[in-house]
């Protein structure tokens, strides 16, 4: 269970709806960091230009290895810190 809670898709703030529905058209769902970061959108706002303009741009370019090292980076803290990914 997290220290600070999720903030709940359903009930969001408009501008924060818009920004899990960006998350869900670039990844297909709202990770529960997004939904962490909820309660702070100018950070998901920020979150989201650094996928697109790294992840994404990546992914365009063929630079497969970059991702899969970025993912690998997020799984090993997810279970460093016995978080669910």
């Amino acid at each position: 269970m997290p220290r600070i809670p999720f903030c709940d898709e359903v009930e969001t703030p408009a501008e924060v709806a818009d920004l899990f529905e960006e998350s869900r058209r670039q990844w297909g769902s709202v990770p529960n960091l997004f939904r962490l970061m909820g309660r702070a959108p100018a950070f998901v706002r920020a979150w989201l230009a650094k996928d697109k303009g790294l992840r994404l741009e990546r992914l365009k370019s063929g630079e497969v290895e970059f991702v899969k090292l970025e993912e690998l980076m997020i799984v090993k803290a997810s279970a460093i810190n016995a978080c669910s990914h």
